[in-house]
């Protein structure tokens, strides 16, 4: 158990480096006039709407950043932990 949860830790660790380089890519894109809205025709599409859903997505991009650190605080609490748990010892093993 505790090396799933350190390997959930690792993971969640790098979440926030991946995140914000999406967020980047996101805005190059966006800077570089390189987005289209795929669910309407271009005619139907303003700059200002493809302005909103680049920011819609990378305030949720910041905001997913941001909620990570506290749950890398959180698992960095529970694996502290686990490390140190095991199952009941057996009658056998017992000291007398």
């Amino acid at each position: 158990m505790s090396d799933v949860a350190s390997a959930v830790a690792t993971i969640v660790q790098r979440l926030p480096q991946t995140l914000q380089q999406l967020e980047a890519g996101l805005q190059a894109l966006s800077d570089d006039q390189r987005i289209r809205l795929a669910d309407r025709h271009p005619s139907e599409v303003s700059a200002q709407d493809i302005f909103d859903a680049v920011h819609t997505a990378a305030y949720g991009l910041r905001n997913a950043r941001e909620a990570l650190g506290r749950v890398e605080d959180h698992l960095r609490s529970a694996t502290g932990v686990l490390g140190t748990l095991g199952a009941p010892w057996e009658e056998a093993d017992e000291a007398p």
